[in-house]
């Protein structure tokens, strides 16, 4: 933030009162230091951050954070939220896309805890954002596919990486999540890419999901999407900014509209809220 304005809307003395769960690599052991409030709105928020990757997820007083590809909008949003500490903050992948501003917002607000692909092979750059969770008190956790966690009525589902990380391509070991509240369900699929749906639709899950945030910027391939064949999804957000890729492919766009997809683009929509109230239905807008 310029002029010193993050700073002082979040005082360092204020964000560094938690402690983290444990050091397991389990995502779903232990439990945060917030209250427990099941019948509190879920909200997904697909932040608009240029040709980056960025989604909060809140309910009641947990924050996760999925990447940061591009710190300065990230960090002005998490304060328009009056968001204080996150209690996850997830690099999903070792791609600037997805990590290129996440240690400096994690530096600003702190983090219970990071989570990460567990790749053998990483940059220095992954291994700074780690280092700066790690100096703010955070556990390192290492998701895989079907660990899961529940928190105030909530369910985070770990959809990849596999057990046996690939150790190729960003993408292939990136972490992708199912996030389930009250009948409700959307996938966080952007980290990673088409090719990994095998695997994710080999889990014994339910993929009937509304919501889904799309591969990679709105990759195209030559086959349709089958985790869209299977989730049937109504809203599909593509988190996307101006790049030289020609992305979100067309094929990609005409097959969603084939399949009669509401598509929510964050360079045409601004920053895409998905909500959940309790006993409700789920609502979508954007706020460009």
């Amino acid at each position: 933030m310029e002029n010193g304005t993050w700073e002082e809307a979040v005082p360092e003395e204020d964000v560094l009162q938690l402690v983290p769960r444990n050091v397991s690599d389990k995502i779903g052991e232990g439990d945060f230091e917030v209250s427990d409030l099941p019948d509190t709105p879920l909200r997904i928020f697909v932040i608009n951050s240029g040709h980056a990757d960025s989604v909060l997820v809140t309910k009641g007083e947990f924050a996760m954070l999925v990447d940061a590809g591009n710190a300065a909008p990230v960090l002005s949003f998490l304060q328009s939220r009056n968001i204080r500490r996150l209690n996850v903050a997830v690099a999903s992948k070792d791609s600037p896309d997805s990590i290129g501003g996440l240690e400096e917002v994690i530096g600003a607000v702190g983090t219970d805890e990071i989570w990460v692909n567990g790749k053998k092979t990483t940059s220095a750059q992954y291994g700074s954002v780690v280092g700066a969770a790690v100096s703010k008190g955070a556990v390192v956790k290492r998701p895989e596919a079907g660990d899961f966690l529940t928190v105030t009525g909530m369910e985070i589902l770990a959809l990849n990486p596999q057990k046996q990380r690939l150790e190729g391509s960003p993408e292939s070991d990136a972490v992708a999540l199912k996030v389930s509240y009250d009948g409700f369900c959307a996938l966080l699929l952007h980290p990673t890419v088409q090719e990994r749906e095998i695997a994710m639709l080999n889990l014994q899950e339910s993929f009937a999901c509304p919501v889904m945030t799309y591969y990679r910027h709105g990759e195209g391939r030559p086959d349709a999407s089958m985790m869209v064949e299977r989730a049937k999804p109504k809203d599909v957000v593509i988190s996307v900014g101006q790049n030289s890729e020609n992305l979100p492919s067309q094929t990609t766009l005409t097959r969603l509209n084939l399949k009669g997809a509401n598509v929510w683009r964050t360079d045409v929509d601004g920053t895409v809220v998905v909500e959940k109230s309790p006993g409700g239905d789920y609502l979508v807008f954007g706020t460009g």
